[in-house]
């Protein structure tokens, strides 16, 4: 499949539909309250017997998402892991426009603009570097957090997200640009769905929405958003062209490049699996949280 037939499908994308006019404007909202308030961390009474052991409460500046803390966050790993998360929605909301306004161009002779299309490879590798900062510091962060669980939480929150920077970065070497969209859009969904996640996290914390614990409102909003988001993301299978991949890879006349070709080709068949996976699982996971909370 060419670029012009994957622009078709941009422009009858559903996110540009009209999901965008709801969407972009809240995203901007959320990207305001990062950049004008500050994150806040206080010291709470400890619960622990030794009085030598100091806890923290620490509160995000974007929605208010508050964690307990045994450790205050480095600067570093806080302002890398927050900046990154920001900046890369705010990237790909212009990637999506700009691929929006190129998809709909009535002179068909703009739409290939080599200028536009080197501007979109440029935002293209600032996203991936700060998908990539963003997931690297927030695992770090994991470290300093004071609920047991947040381990397993912070491996599985940072595990999909080095799969699709690969799968973006590959496809696009390897011109398979029905992978490169159907990768990109990946990105695109956990990139605007985490700070709606965030949002439902705080919003369960604050009216103890699944109990009075803040560890499981934490996990609850964050899960049912992300669960949303998965069966969201099975919507884009439909666009994909398997014959597309067949001539590609028959035509690959360098050995190499057939084997990364083929393993894009795995990647994007893994990729199936995993979000059913994805999805089974937090539905096991949401049910028993919810139960627990319950009893």
């Amino acid at each position: 499949m060419n670029k012009k037939a994957l622009l078709e499908q941009e422009k009858n994308d559903l996110f540009n539909n009209w999901f965008r006019y709801i969407a972009t404007p809240l995203l901007l909202l959320h990207a305001f309250c990062y950049y004008y308030f500050k994150h806040s961390v206080k010291q709470k009474p400890s619960t622990n017997t030794n009085e030598t052991v100091t806890e923290y409460v620490y509160q995000s500046s974007d929605v208010g998402l508050v964690m307990d803390l045994k450790e205050i966050f480095p600067w570093l790993y806080l302002q890398g892991h927050s900046f990154c998360a920001v900046s890369s929605v705010l990237c790909i909301l212009f990637q999506k426009e700009l691929l929006f306004r190129v998809s709909t161009h009535k002179d068909e002779r703009q739409r290939f603009n080599p200028l536009i299309w080197n501007i979109h490879k440029f935002v293209g590798y600032v996203i991936l570097c700060c998908v990539f900062t963003m997931d690297v510091c927030g695992y770090l962060m994991g470290a300093f957090s004071n609920w047991p669980s947040f381990d397993i939480f912070s491996i599985y929150f940072a595990s999909p997200w080095p799969f699709m920077i690969l799968g973006v970065f590959l496809s696009a070497k390897l011109q398979l640009w029905n992978f490169h969209r159907f990768m990109s859009n990946m990105l695109f969904k956990a990139c605007v769905v985490t700070p709606v996640a965030r949002f439902a996290g705080a919003i369960a914390q604050r009216y103890h929405q699944f109990g009075t614990s803040d560890e499981y409102n934490y996990y609850m909003g964050i899960a049912l958003v992300t669960l949303l988001a998965s069966v969201w993301q099975l919507y884009d299978f439909k666009y994909f062209d398997e014959k597309f991949f067949n001539h590609v890879y028959k035509n690959k006349t360098n050995t190499f490049t057939k084997n990364i070709t083929f393993f894009v080709f795995m990647l994007f068949h893994v990729s199936f699996i995993i979000k059913w996976i994805e999805i089974y699982f937090q539905s096991i996971y949401f049910l028993s949280m919810f139960l627990m909370q319950s009893s």
